[in-house]
């Protein structure tokens, strides 16, 4: 075979089998359902709860300062210059926040990215050599379809020269047949020739016992002689020798009749040559038979072994016949096998693909939903700067009061009241401080949360995702080795949630 024709073979394989996929019904009986992983609670989101956490924080531990240090004007400014240092740093944080949230949600989408391209990665590579091995097998499967079609034919040659043999032999036998038959006749016209040279003989002996009878009344006689039997010629058409008949007649002869006894001494003469020439027929003819007869035993020897040939041939047909249905069944059989493995390997090819969009499904799902909180977060940080806007307004408000108590301007009781008020604001914001403090700390605790779960779940699903195509590289390595598996037909289960589950 060329190496065009093996391409074209191979081409054409790979189309046919273009709809498989991998047959995970042997490793959804084996293996069990994957375990549910618990989802961290979703805590309950409240825009303003940063803020006031955060506010409240600072404002405590302003009053804490100011209480230290007596409330004076020095510890105040203090106190609103780490305030706003305090409130910078929150914003930094604020405007950092949602870009580690989009380094955390790049890097986990460049994860799912990683796992996808590996499992398909790793699904291809066992259709690749499952689609080769099925194409050497199938290469074997037509190489042995060929070698016992060179069999067929080749019987099939020997036994058409068998039956041209025997054709040219049945047409010897007719022939030979037809010689018998002649020789039937040829034996028929022998003793018809028999009988007419025994007749022949009795009346030449006839007339010799005639020709002494008159011979010695001859020379007996002197006076009377009996009567004188005359001769008449007649001619036999079927052995073509002139015979000569006596008829008696009542004639006187007397002893001067010379001429009649010169008659009867040429008869006799004539009757003599005639019986010689008989005789030299009789024994051709006899040789004649024995060539007949040794022809007809060589041909009796010759039907005989054309019987036993005829069995012979008989018998191989038969053989013939029983190999012929052995290696039709052998067909069907490799027919139903190939069958078998295309359905398998469409069922895979099915199987690989429905997984792969339940994989990309969820990745989307994925992304939405980081997409989603980012939004969230973003939204979050723009009202936390508002609020900040707020209470740097306030703080600015605070200044301009602390200016005028620094001034003199107003009198003592404004002054305390102004004070009474500075602490107040102050005391508040401090109590909002802590509160946008503590809410940060446990919003920030129950993203950390929810990292580490994703990331375990992750973990879990990958090494789960590796115990899969173990199993399945094991489940295949063994229906390789016992292909006697590969003909048992189990029911298919039509949506396998369990492995997608896995894959993902």
């Amino acid at each position: 075979m060329s190496p065009i024709d093996q391409r074209d073979r191979i081409s054409t394989l790979l189309d046919s089998l273009n709809n498989v996929e991998f047959d995970y019904q042997l490793l959804a009986q084996i293996l069990p359902a994957p375990p549910k992983l618990p989802l961290p609670t979703e805590p309950v989101f409240n825009s303003h709860e940063l803020f006031t956490l955060t506010f409240g924080t600072k404002m405590e531990n302003y009053r804490i300062t100011a209480n230290k240090y007596a409330q004076t004007d020095i510890t105040e400014l203090r106190e609103l210059a780490t305030l706003n240092s305090s409130l910078a740093e929150m914003k930094e944080k604020a405007n950092t926040f949602a870009e580690d949230l989009d380094r955390v949600r790049k890097a986990m989408e460049q994860e799912q990215l990683v796992l996808v391209q590996q499992a398909t990665l790793r699904v291809h590579m066992l259709a690749r050599a499952r689609l080769d091995q099925v194409a050497n097998q199938y290469g074997i499967e037509v190489e042995r379809v060929r070698a016992a079609c060179r069999t067929q034919l080749a019987n099939a040659i020997s036994i058409l020269q068998g039956l041209l043999m025997r054709a040219r032999r049945r047409e010897a036998s007719d022939t030979e047949h037809q010689l018998h038959q002649q020789i039937i006749q040829l034996e028929g016209e022998l003793q018809k020739k028999f009988l007419d040279i025994r007749l022949l003989r009795v009346q030449v002996e006839q007339l010799q016992e005639e020709l002494s009878e008159t011979q010695h009344i001859r020379s007996s006689s002197t006076v009377d002689i009996p009567k004188v039997q005359r001769f008449q010629k007649i001619e036999t058409k079927e052995s073509e020798v002139q015979c000569i008949l006596l008829t008696k007649t009542t004639t006187t002869v007397t002893k001067p009749d010379t001429q009649n006894l010169k008659i009867l001494e040429q008869q006799i003469d004539v009757l003599k040559k005639a019986f010689e020439a008989s005789q030299h027929q009789v024994e051709r003819l006899t040789e004649r038979t024995g060539t007949l007869e040794n022809e007809i035993s060589s041909g009796s020897d010759r039907f005989q072994t054309l019987d036993t040939e005829n069995a012979e041939l008989k018998e191989k047909s038969i053989s013939m016949e029983e190999e012929i249905t052995n290696l039709k069944q052998q067909l069907q059989t490799s027919d139903l096998k190939l069958s078998e493995m295309k359905n398998s390997l469409n069922a895979l090819r099915t199987e690989q693909e429905h997984e792969i969009t339940q994989l990309l499904m969820e990745q989307d799902l994925k992304t939405k939903e980081l997409t989603k909180l980012a939004d969230a977060l973003r939204e979050q940080n723009s009202k936390l700067t508002r609020e900040l806007a707020q209470v740097s307004k306030q703080l600015d408000e605070a200044r301009v009061i602390i200016r005028q108590i620094q001034s003199g301007s107003d009198t003592k009781n404004a002054a305390m009241v102004r004070e009474q008020t500075l602490c107040a604001e102050i005391g508040r914001l401090r109590q909002e401080l802590t509160q946008l403090r503590q809410a940060a700390d446990i919003r920030i605790r129950q993203l950390h949360q929810r990292l580490t779960a994703i990331t375990e779940e992750g973990f879990l699903r990958r090494s789960q995702q590796q115990r899969v195509i173990q199993l399945h590289t094991a489940a295949v390595a063994y229906a390789d080795e016992h292909p006697e598996t590969q003909s048992i037909l189990l029911p298919r289960i039509p949506n396998l949630n369990n492995t997608s589950q896995v894959n993902c």
